[in-house]
């Protein structure tokens, strides 16, 4: 499976993700996910 923006290969690796929303902030670590090697979408 490709990229749909650049075709680019998939990796294995972790993110963080962040969000504020009305003062209030949720930040996650480490979360396993499939990176796009070309333009890390």
């Amino acid at each position: 499976m490709g990229c749909y923006y650049c075709k680019g290969d998939m990796e294995l690796g972790k993110i963080s993700y962040f969000v504020n929303r009305k003062g209030y902030q949720l930040i996650l670590d480490e979360i396993p996910a499939y990176i796009f090697n070309e333009c890390a979408e």
